[in-house]
């Protein structure tokens, strides 16, 4: 039962960081930012998706947990804010 909550919180722990970083993009395109700042953060939206997905491969451990807790989310909208960057969280299960 520990593992599967240390995997649970580790994903929300990672879709709460790429939120962060989602919204910092957003933040950093406003004020005209350096175009190293914006690939920097774009590059850590990148690792943060790709870690996701890792975590979400069919013989992933806790597949079915996670995929309830990410539709659940999605149904709700909570994932919205990733769309503008075309994550769609659900698409990364493989």
């Amino acid at each position: 039962m520990e593992k599967r909550r240390q995997v649970l919180n580790d994903l929300k722990s990672s879709i709460e960081q790429l939120s962060f970083l989602v919204k910092n993009q957003n933040t950093l395109k406003s004020l005209n930012a350096a175009q190293a700042q914006l690939d920097d953060n774009a590059d850590q939206i990148r690792k943060i998706t790709e870690k996701l997905a890792g975590m979400l491969l069919r013989d992933a451990p806790y597949q079915a947990m996670l995929r309830g807790y990410i539709g659940e989310g999605s149904q709700r909208g909570d994932f919205e804010n990733l769309k503008q960057f075309k994550i769609e969280l659900m698409d990364l299960f493989k």
